[in-house]
């Protein structure tokens, strides 16, 4: 960008001392356009699309953190940071559409635990090797939280993108669905590096079973239709936490976390081993 607008300035002040004027104004011009479309788009983004982005950020330096150094604490500092921020937006900002995605995201982590308890004790697919401060049935005690981070930024994002560029919910589940399995890779194999955690599975691409890229993919894309559904409901409600609301947020978290139950399960029983 810095090198075309360089190029831009000594094509404009060419054509100035050339006396071309049509072509200096044309250049000019088309950088006015350029820089009014930037600014446009940054006047569009918002504090809480600054928060999400920064939120992502920061979970990716703390899980390198801990990968680097071989020590599985920055996962939980990671967690707990990102959550505190994300419970101050929600009441600096008095946002309630945020708040309610705060709300789905941490049943759904509550939800949640019943999945991991089951791959760790039952299938013996998923082993905790650092339990944080203390566990929650099977899982650190920051799992719920850790799932409530990344319903609330998928959540949100999707969101965003049906707000700004009006697009259909499955062409918005995909580019979650998407979103979702390019975090995988690096994540678990930062969490195998710390001794945080790791899988016992026969199929894998480096760190990460082959089963859960698919369970990531057909699970977190349905944040998209359920978060769409509250909202739905809360239009109605004039956009308030009426009982209504307070019945769908709940439900649709205890709902996220059955759909992960079963995506979890099902994949994991088609894909633990080599198909071939």
């Amino acid at each position: 960008m810095l090198t075309e607008t360089v190029e831009h300035v000594a094509k404009c002040h060419q054509f100035a001392n050339e006396g071309n004027r049509s072509e200096f104004f044309s250049i000019l011009s088309s950088k006015v356009i350029v820089m009014s479309n930037y600014r446009a788009l940054l006047e569009k983004l918002r504090p809480l699309d600054y928060l999400i982005l920064f939120s992502m950020i920061f979970l990716g330096v703390t899980t390198t953190v801990a990968g680097m150094f071989r020590n599985p604490w920055p996962f939980a500092v990671g967690t707990y940071v990102v959550s505190i921020l994300f419970v101050l937006a929600a009441i600096q900002f008095k946002d309630v559409q945020f708040q309610r995605l705060l709300v789905f995201g941490l049943i759904t982590g509550i939800a949640e635990l019943i999945t991991d308890w089951y791959h760790v004790v039952i299938l013996k697919s998923l082993v905790y090797t650092h339990l944080s401060f203390f566990p929650l049935l099977a899982s650190p005690e920051y799992m719920p939280l850790g799932w409530m981070n990344v319903i609330v930024q998928m959540s949100y994002i999707s969101l965003r993108l049906r707000e700004e560029f009006n697009l259909t919910i499955p062409v918005t589940m995909v580019i979650i669905g998407v979103l979702g399995v390019l975090n995988i890779p690096y994540y678990e194999e930062m969490a195998y590096n710390a001794g945080a955690w790791y899988y016992t599975a026969e199929w894998m691409i480096g760190r990460t079973p082959v089963w859960v890229f698919a369970a990531y993919f057909v699970e977190i894309p349905w944040v998209v239709p359920i978060t769409m559904k509250i909202e739905d409901i809360a239009r109605k409600e004039d956009n308030s936490w009426g009982r209504q609301v307070i019945i769908a947020t709940v439900v649709s978290g205890l709902m996220m976390g059955v759909i992960i139950f079963v995506g979890g399960f099902i994949t994991h029983a088609a894909l633990k081993a080599p198909l071939f």
